[in-house]
This record gives structure tokens, C-alpha cells and sequence, in this order.
């Protein structure tokens, strides 16, 4: 019955445009189709209508409700030479307290008598199955039952009475027999309409239109930019290394995953990530107010006023959105891939090389051109650098329906590529990989991306390039090298070249070294270069060989030239400076005796020095030991007296053990004091010995005080115990 009642409102909604604006008496629906897109690499896409209008007219652009937030924070018009009245859209305030603001209220779910208890004292039009209509106001409703006798069986019958206040008196009507429900006031027939209208639009969580309202006269040019949220563009690289000049081509895989279709689209593609953020701007948002109440008092004439915070679901509704989570970054070092382009560390191929450490044939290129004309495939688009981000312009338009995919050719070009071996023991301990040496030779950067390498006409391996600066180089390592075997083994030293005594302080500059040896075998004749990766510290160099083919900041890059078949043996070495200071008086023995032992390339007077602090500092240490144990012995008296002195209460005074006990008592009191006696003479004569050795260190002046080095860590302060 009550959904029957519901239907002519329904009818009228459903030929409504859902959750958007009307048409005002002047304004024209206007469409204005996608003709410019910008994809970022960093996760967001920038679009573009345009198209022309004549006089007042309405753009309706629908978006993913997800994609609000952007649209309002990015939108940009272009009115041509007329003006926009403004922007409207849908509002996201939650439906209860939307719903609240009608005057018929249907925040609740309710039935139709629920709706007509709210309208008591409203004008209505009903009509009764079988009769006329009836025109009254609502008096209320009541339930009432009856039973009925059939045949003997008695059943009770429910139903609801409307009591309707008529010219010839009041009425009481079943609702059972009624069919239709006609409000008198227009105003509460509107009010129902919108409160119907929300709730239908309520439905449609998946889309949401914006409408961009132009004013002007005549016909003119205008544009709508917006920035949204959109998958990335991909770049995939195929590098063919047959012959002397390898060819690199590079793809851009563009996904269309907007609502609209790109016919005729001009089309670009940027490489770097611009700063773009998410904001709740679309929904409401109230802020949190204290709610004044009066305070009853003894003095009905004296009003004082308290203060509490609002609760429940409307507190709730207030509640400002949380912060995003920050965006993270990580590498997967599980995969042969991200083991062999992750990120790494300096101990990751050095664990692997210290001893306590260690638990195809020739053809047409891919890409040759066999045709008479000799023409390269050309990339269907042209580069640039437009400040830190570059953009790859698609030189034709592109047309790309909604919910498909593209591959555009962008990078098409021959590529300096040396083809080498690559040694890394991160990836492989007894082996190399076969890899090239690539230099992009072109003035714009290629963002990273995977690379498939073929060789000879046949596919030879895969690699994955980390993003290339112009004339930058970079290693890709796409396959086994199963001609070539190495042995390395590591060796670390460290050696004084400078210290000096002052002011009590001692400086010592040291030089630490790492060896690398590698034995490598290879079994076939044909010669090749191995790339040797060797992590470095930001401040370490390279001692031996003089020559590095390249150095990164966490790298360097040693090439050893393979005659062919047989046995190369060949060294790395790799130094670094460091600078440590501590004071004389503070530092441990142990630390102090080290250095003494190891300082061999410094002079003889620091040394001399070094020894006789280094004795002092032993009998120190070695009274401290025995002061130590003294104390703790002394520690343990008290609870062996403690025990006789309860023993002693317990016993009958002419009892033999009493004797005894007190004469362990006694005997305990002359350890105690001879304790006592022996420590403080200990601490006397350490006492004496800190003297000697601050009298020593008064003035003592040897050696020469080193300079901590370019770039070295310089401990901050007073640092004692640095050895």
C-alpha cells in the first residue's frame, strides 16, 4: 500500500538529472569533448576541454566521486570573452543532516504513517478504493483492531485510522482503503520532492556531476582544465646491442581510465613527479563548538552558565578527515631483480668478499632496417625539458576510447652501448653477468623502466634502467656470463700516518684500507671487458688501479680488460682517512695499548709517551679491579651477622654455640675493618697514581697534532674511550 502511494513522486524523480543543477531559463547544455591530456609519472593527470558556446550555457562533466577533491582543488576556466557565474555540484554533507533541513524529514526510515504524523495540521487529498476523494487536515492516527467470525474461526484484523478534520466534521478512514495521498500546500509538495530527489541521488555513490555555468553573448572559444588522480605512464625500453651502434626504443604505456573517450587528443607525457597532494575539500566539515546551558542554583534570579561538548552521531559528523599517510618508497632485495637494481648498501658486497664475513651468434639487428631506403622508425614523440620535468609531446593526436590501453613509440635512436661483463658478488658470488655499459647520448632524461636486450636477432635477457640523466651512464645486467668464473677474497688494514699529544688530548690520523683480490678464469678466446662494481663510502678513493672507468656516490667502477681464454689475476685497493681524538686522562688501557701496538708509522716521542700513559693506566685499572673485589666481599659480611646475631637470640645464653658464634661475630668485625683498611689504601695510591699521571700530561707536548681530513667525521666534544 505505502509503496503504491510512493510511486507518482518516484515517476517525477526519475526524469531528473540525479544530484546536479537544473537548466535555467537561459542557459543551453553545451558539450565540451577532451582535447589535451598531460600524464604524469607520479600518479596524476591533467585534463583539458574546450569547444564553443554561444550565449548562456551550462557544462555538465561527470567524475568519479573519489575524484571530487582534486576537480575542486585543481579546476581552472577559461571563460573566452565572456564569464563563468560559477561552479556547482553536489553537496556531500551526510544525508541524516541534510535530510533534517527539509521540512518533511526523512533522515529516519520511515513508513507512510510516519510521514503523515509529521504533516498533523497539513491539507491532503485522499482517495478511497471505491469512492470519491476526501479533502481535510491531518488530526493524527491511531491503530485499531477487530476481530471477524468466518465460519466459526475468528481472526483479528490490524489497521491504521487517519482522523481527518473535513468541512462536514472529522473523519476516521482506514488506511487500508485508501489509494492515494495528494498534499493541499505546494510548499510541502516541493519539500518532499527535493527530500525524494536526495535520496534517489544517494544512490548513485559512484558518480558525481559538475556544472560550470558561462554567461556572454556571443559564440566564443572556452576551456575547462582540472588535475585527478590517474595511473601512471610506464616506460619500456627494447635495446638491440648487435652491431657498433646499438638502437634503444623506448614506449610509453598510457592507460585511459577516465569517463571520457580521447578522439583527437593531443597528447603529453612528463617525466617527474610535480608536488600533488589529496584534501578533503568536498565534504562539509563543521567545526566542534561548546554547547552553553544554565546551571540551576538556589537563587532563581542568578543565571550562571556551564559549558559541555556536544556527542553523538552530529559530533560524529564534525569530525575533520586524518591526515594522509606519508608517502613510502622501498626495494624488493628478494628478486634476482631486486637484487640486481635495488638498493643496496656498502656492506652488502663486502659481507660477501671479507673471510669473516662469508656464512649467441651473429644476424640483422632487431631493429636494422632492411629496406631500401634505409629509414629508421621514427618516435611519434618530440621531447622536451620544461624546468626539473620532461615532457614527451606526442607529435600526432592520439584518439584512445575509455577503459583502454596504448603503446606510444617515444624514444627511437641509436645509444653508445659497450658490451661487458659485470661482476657484482651482491648478485653472484662466482660468477658474472653479462650486461652493457649504456650513455644516454640525447640532452633529456629517461625515466626508468624495463629493458628488454636482444642480440643477434633473438631475445638475450631483461634488465629493469633506474631513471638516466643526459650524457649519464649506466650499467644493465640482463644474463648469466657462464664463460667466465671468479675467486675474490678481501683483506682490511689500518695504519697511524699522523698523532700528536697536546693539552692532555691525543689525535691520530689513520688511513683504512681494503684490499680486494680477484682471480678470474675465463674458457672462451674471444676478449672481453669486465665491469668490476665496488661499493664505496661517501669519502673513500680508490688507491689502485689509477684508472676507474666511473664513480658514483656508493660505487666505483673498475673495468679489467680479458685477453681471452686463460687466468687474470687482478687487485683493487680502496682507502679512506679517518680522525679520532680522546682525552689521555679518561680513555681505557686496552683502547690506549691497541693504538700504542698499532702506531707504529708515527713518531718515536708519541709513542714513548704513549707507553708510559698506557702503564699508568694499567696499575690504575688493575687497583680498581682489586678495590672492586674487596668491596664486593665486604658486601656479603653483613648478611652472615645478621644471620649469627639471629642464632644467638634463639639460644640459651650458657649454651656452647653462643660462644661460638660470637666469636665468629668478632673474628667477622677484624675482616670488616682490615677490609676498609685495604681499600682506602687502594684508593690512596690510585689517588696517587692520577696525580702522577696528570702531572705527566701537564704540559706534555709530542709529535705533531694531525688535522681531521677534507669531508672526515670529527667526534664532537669531548670524546672519551674513541679506540
Amino acid at each position: 500500500m505505502n509503496r503504491t502511494c510512493l510511486l507518482p513522486i518516484l515517476s517525477v524523480l526519475c526524469v531528473l538529472p540525479v544530484a546536479s543543477s537544473p537548466l535555467s531559463a537561459e542557459e543551453k547544455l553545451a558539450d565540451l569533448p577532451v582535447t589535451r591530456v598531460v600524464l604524469f609519472s607520479g600518479g596524476v593527470a591533467y585534463f583539458e576541454h574546450a569547444g564553443k558556446v554561444t550565449g548562456d550555457a551550462m557544462v555538465r562533466l561527470t567524475f568519479k566521486a573519489e575524484q571530487i577533491n582534486d576537480v575542486l582543488k585543481s579546476m581552472h576556466v577559461w571563460p573566452g570573452g565572456g564569464s563563468v557565474t560559477g561552479v556547482s555540484y553536489p553537496s556531500s554533507d551526510p544525508q541524516r543532516r541534510a535530510l533534517k533541513s527539509f521540512a518533511v524529514d526523512l533522515s529516519e526510515r520511515s513508513d507512510l504513517a510516519d510521514l503523515l504524523r509529521q504533516l498533523r495540521g497539513a491539507g491532503i487529498t485522499v482517495k478511497l478504493i471505491g469512492t470519491g476523494a476526501i479533502t481535510g487536515k491531518i488530526l493524527g492516527l491511531e491503530p485499531r483492531s477487530r476481530e471477524v467470525n468466518t465460519a466459526g474461526t475468528v481472526t483479528t484484523i490490524h489497521d491504521t485510522i487517519l482522523n481527518l478534520v473535513t468541512a462536514d466534521g472529522i473523519r476516521a478512514l482506514p488506511m487500508s482503503q485508501i489509494s492515494t495521498y495528494t498534499l493541499a500546500d505546494p510548499r510541502l509538495a516541493g519539500e518532499l520532492d527535493k527530500a525524494m530527489e536526495m535520496l534517489l541521488g544517494e544512490h548513485d555513490t559512484q558518480r558525481r556531476a559538475v556544472d560550470v555555468h558561462f554567461t556572454g553573448q556571443a559564440e566564443r572559444e572556452v576551456r575547462i582544465g582540472y588535475l585527478v588522480e590517474a595511473p601512471i605512464w610506464k616506460a619500456t625500453y627494447r635495446l638491440d646491442v648487435t652491431g657498433a651502434k646499438p638502437d634503444l626504443q623506448g614506449w610509453a604505456v598510457v592507460d585511459n581510465e577516465s569517463d571520457f573517450d580521447w578522439t583527437k587528443v593531443e597528447l603529453t607525457l612528463v617525466a617527474g613527479r610535480p608536488v600533488s597532494f589529496a584534501q578533503d575539500i568536498y565534504r562539509p566539515q563543521y567545526a566542534a563548538r561548546s554547547v552553553v546551558r544554565p546551571k540551576a542554583q538556589a537563587d532563581e534570579n542568578a543565571a550562571i552558565y556551564e559549558k559541555s561538548s556536544e556527542a553523538g552521531d552530529e559530533a560524529a559528523e564534525k569530525q575533520i578527515p586524518p591526515d594522509m599517510a606519508p608517502l613510502e618508497w622501498a626495494h624488493n632485495g628478494t628478486s634476482l631483480v631486486g637484487r640486481l637494481y635495488g638498493r643496496r648498501t656498502v656492506e652488502d658486497e663486502r659481507r660477501r668478499l671479507l673471510p669473516e664475513d662469508r656464512s649467441t651468434g651473429g644476424g640483422a639487428g632487431l631493429f636494422e632496417d632492411t629496406t631500401a631506403t634505409g629509414s629508421r622508425l621514427e618516435a611519434a614523440a618530440a621531447a622536451k625539458r620544461v624546468g626539473q620535468l620532461v615532457h614527451f609531446r606526442v607529435k600526432t593526436p592520439v584518439d584512445l576510447p575509455r577503459r583502454r590501453s596504448s603503446m606510444l613509440l617515444i624514444v627511437s635512436q641509436p645509444m653508445p652501448a659497450m658490451k661487458v661483463s659485470v661482476y657484482d658478488p651482491v648478485v653472484l658470488r662466482t660468477q658474472p653477468m653479462n650486461g652493457v655499459l649504456l650513455t644516454n647520448e640525447s640532452d633529456l632524461e629517461l625515466p626508468g623502466g624495463p629493458v628488454a636486450v636482444f642480440e643477434g636477432g633473438g631475445f638475450a635477457g631483461e634488465a629493469v634502467m633506474q631513471r638516466l640523466a643526459p650524457r649519464a651512464r649506466t650499467v644493465l645486467s640482463y644474463s648469466v656470463d657462464a664463460d667466465t668464473t671468479i675467486q675474490a677474497d678481501a683483506t682490511k688494514d689500518r695504519r697511524a700516518v699522523a698523532a700528536g699529544i697536546l693539552d692532555g688530548r691525543l689525535a691520530v690520523r689513520t688511513i683504512e684500507g681494503l684490499s680486494r683480490q680477484y682471480k678470474i678464469a675465463r674458457e672462451v678466446q674471444e676478449p672481453r671487458m669486465l665491469l668490476l662494481r665496488l661499493s664505496r663510502f661517501p669519502h673513500e678513493r680508490l688507491a689502485s688501479p689509477e684508472k676507474c672507468e666511473d664513480t658514483t656516490l656508493d660505487e666505483f667502477r673498475v673495468l679489467v680488460d680479458l685477453k681471452g681464454k686463460g687466468e687474470t689475476n687482478f687487485a683493487v685497493r680502496t682507502e679512506e682517512d679517518s680522525f679520532q681524538e680522546a682525552l689521555l686522562a679518561d680513555s681505557s688501557s686496552d683502547s690506549l695499548a691497541e693504538l700504542a701496538a698499532d702506531a707504529n708509522d708515527v713518531p718515536q716521542d708519541v709513542r714513548t709517551a704513549l707507553k708510559k700513559i698506557v702503564a699508568i693506566h694499567k696499575e690504575m685499572d688493575e687497583m680498581d679491579s682489586r678495590a672492586e673485589k674487596l668491596a664486593e666481599q665486604a658486601k656479603a659480611i653483613p648478611d652472615s651477622q645478621a644471620r649469627l646475631r639471629d642464632n644467638i637470640k634463639a639460644l640459651d645464653p650458657a649454651s656452647p654455640l653462643v660462644k661460638r658464634y660470637v666469636e665468629k661475630l668478632s673474628a667477622q668485625e677484624d675482616l670488616i675493618e682490615k677490609l676498609d683498611k685495604e681499600r682506602s689504601d687502594l684508593n690512596i695510591r690510585i689517588e696517587a697514581k692520577r696525580d702522577e699521571l696528570s702531572e705527566f700530561l701537564k704540559g706534555l707536548k709530542v709529535g705533531k697534532m694531525p688535522q681531521p681530513p677534507a669531508g672526515a667525521d670529527r667526534p664532537a666534544g669531548d670524546q672519551t674511550g674513541v679506540f
